[in-house]
């Protein structure tokens, strides 16, 4: 007679956890004329996910005080780290310290 094996049931680790949390969202960023389709993740900055994609825009400090990476937000949502420096209902980001929060973000770098 065969034995059947019998699978225990595991907890899930906190990392598995977190990364069901992770969701990916569509962004489009507009830069020199050129559109670029990209896929950002919850925990990147968008600066971070255009680096990643090999286009280069103009940033120097990653934290926001320099302002180079400023783009406009023309459709969706984005949010700022708390020490933003941008004005709460400004159309403006700064690309290193914003995050997509909503799908098909468009934004276009100036």
């Amino acid at each position: 007679m065969k034995k059947k094996k019998i699978q225990k049931e595991r907890k899930i680790t906190k990392k598995e956890e977190k990364n069901k949390k992770i969701k990916k969202k569509i962004i489009i960023v507009i830069y020199k004329k050129k559109k670029y389709k990209l896929i950002a993740k919850s925990k990147k900055s968008i600066l971070k996910i255009i680096l990643e994609n090999n286009i280069n825009i103009p940033f120097s400090c990653k934290n926001g005080s320099c302002k180079s990476c400023i783009a406009k937000c023309l459709s969706g949502k984005v949010k700022e780290d708390k020490n933003g420096y941008m004005k709460k209902k400004s159309e403006y980001i700064l690309t290193c310290i914003s995050y997509v929060k909503k799908n098909n973000t468009i934004i276009k770098i100036e």
